[in-house]
């Protein structure tokens, strides 16, 4: 596997280099979504002198692409092949895997990632263990790519963790999040939700997996009654987007959820951040949505019911418990409380302000746009060679 690895990175980088071409990709090549998908489209609209390339594994993908009048590959062809040859930038959001499984040699590798989380990443320092050359090949040399990221505190958690030089890091804030502050369009999630619930408040759940579904759930199916009713009673809609794997075991009770919707359509749900700022109030627990969300100045509130098992486990940052970004909630009765305080008198302004500020600085809505100028910077050091 290392050698052909090797193999792939020494043929692509015999390959002359064109600047004007950008080869983008994310999620290990599974899906159209996350930072990569915002710049790619940004790129597309509003830069004619850069030719954009989507790289994936996914057909229905592909499909989707090719029908928008995108270029597109498909990971492993020939065609793939010679963009990722030719290609001076390769844009993912996490690594090797977003654009086939093979880093090309002798291009600018632009590293996007997903989010500011308050996950610790206890992984890094197993993944950062093989030190030779031909190892981070195969494992992605995060330390030789170039970090685009939110904030001078997002800066140095990346520098921490992966070793990156200032050389390699800049502040440009997330594409991604551009979305959240356009309101000129509504996307088919929250055009849908006024169809069916007009006049509501709406709210969203986006719960992390645990074990992939295996454990117990605090909303419990009795739970998720309760929970209806008191939306019904206040002209609330809850939408409710747990893990993939957690889905099946809330489809049996659906139909008795007046004011609470599943997220269960994977094509109309699939990318979050096309909807997330059309909602009222965020329900969260340690995800990286929880700092985005922010952008919109629009309340949070935090429901870590697990939070000591979970810092246990997974491990979570200081910043989560010193500088919170809503009322931490630990029961669903509190949560619905808070849910009911929190609109009628939204006391976590001030405080959620002072976070975006620290960990989300740029909410003008030209993210993808520094982004895209960070990149022409990083092409023409040494004097454009290759």
């Amino acid at each position: 596997l290392v050698m052909v690895h090797s193999l792939f990175y020494l043929v692509t980088g015999l390959f002359p280099k064109n600047k004007k071409l950008w080869v983008f990709g994310c999620w290990e090549g599974k899906i159209y979504a996350d930072n990569a998908k915002y710049l790619f489209e940004w790129v597309n609209e509003n830069r004619e002198d850069i030719i954009p390339v989507w790289i994936t594994k996914n057909q229905d993908v592909y499909k989707i692409l090719e029908e928008k009048g995108y270029r597109v590959a498909k990971a492993g062809t020939l065609r793939s092949f010679f963009y990722l040859a030719k290609a001076a930038v390769v844009i993912e959001t996490e690594g090797n895997a977003d654009i086939g499984g093979f880093r090309p040699g002798r291009c600018r590798v632009v590293q996007l990632w997903h989010g500011v989380a308050p996950k610790e990443m206890k992984w890094v320092k197993q993944y950062g263990g093989f030190q030779t050359f031909l190892k981070k090949i195969v494992f992605d040399d995060h330390q030789k790519s170039y970090w685009m990221v939110s904030s001078e505190r997002n800066k140095e958690d990346f520098q921490r963790f992966f070793g990156v030089d200032d050389d390699h890091i800049f502040i440009t804030g997330y594409s991604r999040n551009d979305s959240l502050l356009n309101s000129s369009m509504k996307s088919n999630v929250i055009q849908l939700l006024e169809m069916n619930y007009p006049e509501c408040k709406k709210i969203i759940y986006m719960p992390t997996h645990r074990n992939f579904g295996l454990d117990d759930e605090k909303f419990s199916l009795n739970k998720m009654k309760k929970v209806n009713r008191f939306l019904h009673i206040n002209n609330y809609v809850l939408v409710f987007k747990p893990h993939f794997h957690e889905l099946k075991k809330y489809l049996e009770i659906e139909s008795e959820l007046t004011n609470i919707v599943l997220a269960k359509d994977q094509g109309l749900y699939a990318d979050v951040y096309s909807y997330l700022g059309g909602f009222d109030l965020l329900i969260c627990d340690y995800s990286s949505v929880i700092y985005d969300y922010l952008c919109t100045k629009k309340p949070i509130v935090l429901f870590p019911y697990d939070i000591d098992s979970y810092k246990k486990n997974v491990g979570l940052f200081d910043c989560y418990e010193s500088m919170p970004c809503g009322p931490f909630c630990y029961s669903w009765d509190e949560v619905l409380n808070e849910i009911r305080d929190i609109f009628k008198e939204d006391n976590w302004f001030e405080r959620r302000e002072r976070n975006r500020v620290t960990f989300h600085p740029h909410i003008d809505g030209k993210n993808s746009k520094r982004i895209c100028d960070a990149i022409n910077e990083i092409l023409t050091r040494r004097g454009g060679r290759y």
